[in-house]
């Protein structure tokens, strides 16, 4: 066995091996640090500071839920509508992969992905 310069890693790593192997190694892991805690007098890792008082103060920003969808948005949606057409026999794996492969970007210029062509088939109401 190793032998560890610190003797609470020392403690935990016994009780860690001398657990059984069927519990999750999560679950081993914490209960041999718990009890080797206890047993070698080792305080718990300090909590993070507090924030200043200033920075509790502030208001949250809330998210805004179910806003209109933007001009930009909705002229993209009417773009799509005739390549979507034209793949509506397609599942929406497979549409996402014929998008990507023939370079048609999202909105944002990222990639297709099963659950956006999915969620704009429904905004276009182009469900096969």
């Amino acid at each position: 066995m190793t032998a560890y310069k610190d003797p609470l890693v020392e403690q935990t790593m016994a009780l860690y091996h001398s657990l059984p192997e069927q519990l999750p190694i999560g679950v081993r892991l914490e209960t041999a640090l718990s009890v080797a805690r206890l047993t070698t007098n080792s305080p718990a890792p300090e909590a993070a500071p507090e924030a200043a008082p200033e920075a509790a103060a502030a208001p949250k920003r809330r998210r805004v839920i179910n806003r209109r969808p933007s001009v930009e948005t909705r002229r993209f949606w009417e773009k799509c509508r005739p390549v979507f057409e034209g793949i509506r026999h397609m599942s929406a794996t497979e549409a996402a992969e014929h998008l990507n492969d023939n370079g048609f970007p999202t909105s944002r210029g990222g990639k297709w992905h099963s659950s956006t062509v999915w969620k704009l088939r429904d905004r276009l109401e182009l469900h096969p």
